[in-house]
Formats: structure tokens, C-alpha cells, sequence
């Protein structure tokens, strides 16, 4: 797998992220004239978001942007495969927000409003441009009614440190702010954002922050939380929370072995605390097993669920951290393309949405906990629609209220 810090996926990523950035404001600034003028609105069957079964976000990535904003679908699908798509401009590893009956869609310069009759309202920012999001680094803090959004911006300007975006808000309040950190992993306990980041000096190094939205400020509470006895160190999930705990997934090089390890993230103890627990381990010559997104573990009943690329749903006893393998997604084979395959659990629920090579559509499937198959909802037209050669999915989201 090779993640050391000259080759591994963190250096890697941020490296080409940096210079992609750069490369793509050079472009811009001779950028032919767009219609920005235009207002986004729905095309295709008549399903609107107070009836969508699921949400589905596709987009071109950065590197496939050129000297255009991309391109970027928002799709609604109903219980019967129907779904309507609302072009917009690209964002790469952007993620929905449902927010009190409102879909919140990040763009590189402004948001999009979806209300329940699927009416599209823009808001823009006047300065807080953003490249790229995380993969999934979006969410609600129900206790506030506030959503936040991080989104991965680029190194300063001597490569000295590097600096994320955080845009925040609610029904009627939209703020933007800077953090100056790479973050590795996030997720909140309803009431607050917890973030990890690492030393650009010395990757080993993990801290941990508390941060806060009041009205336009965003407070952020930084503080050291473990020295890793490795750099070679990948984030597989978001952070989730149970008692007064936070719960995050990652995977560590070892010689030839990959050792899945589990993070447990004490944050009454002041400051917080992080002890380290073995999961699973893989051989060091394959990436299947790399998990599908980030929203591929929750907590039920005293245990954590996850699941790994090959389609396996292991269940961790929390008290005792032992781990058991609980099912394999039915019919599912890990293949090389990976960028339309996505996992989430919601509500003890795991859907997973993907492209069925054999049928040639997308598909939607929901299991409970124990593997049972609850339904599968058939896109038959979506291919044809989006295509696959141009937009890749990065993140959809079912409304369980309305199944």
C-alpha cells in the first residue's frame, strides 16, 4: 500500500490537491465568460423532493474541471426507480445536507436551496471560493439547527501550513470561515463538530478539536491527542458518536500488513483522550478492501458496524472490542471501479447504492442489521441520463421517514 510520507495516500493526496488548485487558477483567470444568471431547475419525471425516496450527489472531479466549473447532478429518486436530476455546476467530493425540509448543495461559489416542491433558491458568497469538499464532510447539528460543511482548500502561500474552509449556517443564515488545518476525520454529537487533524511537520501527530458556531464566529478548541508510532496512516471513516465517546475507523501499514484499527475518543476527559483498538487485518498487495466512503459505520445496540470493500459487515462490541463478521452484501462482488459503488448507514439501516454491471443500472438496496435484504429500488434510466465517463457519485442520502 506504501503510505510513508513521501508516498503515502496523505502526502499524495494533498500534493496533487495542491498543485491541481493551483493549476486550475491559472486557468481561470482567462476563464471564458459563463451564465451565471441562469436559475437551476429539475428536468425529468415529475418526482420532487417531499417525495424522493433517496438523493443522489454525481459530479466531475477536479482534475476534469479544465478551465469550467464542471458539471454536477443532483438526483431525486421515488420507491419506483422514477427520479428527476438537477444539473448544476461541479464540486468535487461535495455532500448533501437535508436541513428542516430544505436539501442544502454546496457550490465552489454560492449554495443551492431545495425546497419540498423541489423550488431551487441560490445563495452567494462573497468571497469563500471552494475547490473540493472531503468526501462527506458535511452535516447537522440538530440540537442547533445549524449545518456545517469542511471543505479542502489548498497549502499556504510558503507551504508552511494549510488551510480548510468551514461553511456553516442555518434556515436563514449562511457563514463561511477558515481553519487552519488538514483534517483527517470529523462528525459530531449533535450539538458540536469534533475534528482530527495531523502535523504537517510530523504527521504522527493527531489533535483534536471542539469547534463551535456562534452566529457569524466559528471557535475552534485545538489540543494535542496522540503521537501515532506510524505516518503511514489512511482514514477510512467519519467519527460517530456513542456515550462520551467519538468512534472513527483507519488503517495502519505494518511490514506487509494492513491492520484496520479502531479509534475511541474520550471527549468528557479534559482533554481528551484517544486509546487505539486491532479490527482486522488485510494483506498488504490488494486495495479491495479499502472501504466504499465515509459513512460506512454507525452504532446500534452497544456495538459499531462497519463495512469493508469487499462487502463484508463486521459488528465490534464496544465494551469488549471484539469483532465478529455479521454478513456479506448479497450478490455483491468487489470489482476494480469503485467510484460508483457507496455505503451508509442510516437509522440501523445499511443502503448501498451502486452501478449492477450484469443489469447495466443503478440500484439502491436497504439491509437491516442482520443482513436481511429489506428492498432494491431500480434506476433503469439514470445511466442513460448521467453516463458514467464523465461524473463520478459522492454521496446520496435516503430519507427514512418516507420508506
Amino acid at each position: 500500500m506504501g503510505m510513508n510520507r513521501q508516498q503515502g495516500p496523505y502526502f499524495i493526496e494533498m500534493s496533487i490537491r495542491a498543485a491541481v488548485v493551483l493549476l486550475l487558477i491559472i486557468m481561470l483567470a482567462g476563464c471564458i465568460e459563463k451564465n451565471d444568471n441562469a436559475e437551476p431547475s429539475f428536468a425529468g419525471e415529475s418526482v420532487a423532493w417531499e417525495e424522493a425516496t433517496a438523493a443522489l450527489y454525481f459530479s466531475t472531479d477536479l482534475v476534469h474541471e479544465k478551465v469550467d466549473d464542471g458539471t454536477g447532478y443532483l438526483v431525486l429518486v421515488d420507491e419506483s426507480g422514477e427520479f428527476a436530476s438537477l444539473r448544476s455546476e461541479g464540486l468535487e467530493w461535495n455532500a448533501l445536507i437535508p436541513l428542516e425540509g430544505q436539501l442544502v448543495l454546496n457550490q465552489k461559489e454560492q449554495l443551492l436551496l431545495i425546497d419540498e416542491q423541489s423550488q431551487v433558491e441560490r445563495i452567494a458568497y462573497e468571497d469563500c471560493r471552494v475547490p473540493a469538499g472531503y468526501g462527506q464532510s458535511s452535516g447537522t447539528l440538530d440540537a442547533t439547527g445549524q449545518y456545517y460543511a469542511l471543505f479542502n482548500d489548498r497549502f499556504t502561500e510558503d507551504y508552511s501550513g494549510y488551510i480548510s474552509k468551514v461553511r456553516w449556517g442555518g434556515a436563514d443564515s449562511h457563514h463561511c470561515g477558515i481553519i487552519e488545518e488538514y483534517l483527517e476525520a470529523w462528525g459530531d454529537d449533535e450539538e458540536q463538530l469534533y475534528l482530527i487533524s495531523s502535523g504537517l511537520d510530523d504527521p504522527k501527530e493527531l489533535y483534536f478539536h471542539t469547534v463551535a458556531f456562534q452566529g457569524e464566529e466559528l471557535v475552534n478548541q485545538r489540543t494535542f491527542l496522540k503521537e501515532m508510532e506510524t505516518d503511514a496512516r489512511f482514514m477510512f471513516t467519519n467519527l460517530v458518536p456513542h456515550d462520551h465517546y467519538m468512534y472513527g475507523i483507519f488503517a495502519e501499514l505494518h511490514g506487509s500488513t494492513v491492520e484496520l484499527q479502531l479509534m475511541e475518543i474520550d471527549i468528557a476527559s479534559k482533554p481528551a483522550s484517544m486509546q487505539v483498538y486491532p479490527l482486522l487485518q488485510y494483506p498488504d498487495d490488494t486495495t479491495q478492501y479499502y472501504f466504499f466512503n465515509r459513512s460506512t459505520l454507525t452504532v446500534a445496540d452497544g456495538s459499531l458496524y462497519f463495512v469493508d470493500g469487499f462487502g463484508d459487515v463486521y459488528a465490534t462490541d464496544l465494551e469488549h472490542k471484539q469483532t465478529e463478521l455479521q454478513f456479506h452484501l448479497q450478490g455483491y462482488e468487489r470489482q476494480e471501479y469503485k467510484q460508483s459503488e457507496y455505503a451508509r448507514f442510516q437509522e440501523e439501516r445499511l443502503h448501498f447504492f451502486r452501478f449492477h454491471e450484469t443489469t447495466g443500472m443503478y440500484q439502491l438496496q436497504t439491509f437491516d442489521l442482520s443482513g436481511k435484504l429489506e428492498r432494491t429500488v431500480v434506476i433503469p434510466e439514470l445511466q442513460e441520463q448521467i453516463g458514467r465517463s464523465g461524473v463520478f457519485l459522492y454521496d446520496f442520502y435516503v430519507f427514512e421517514d418516507r420508506q
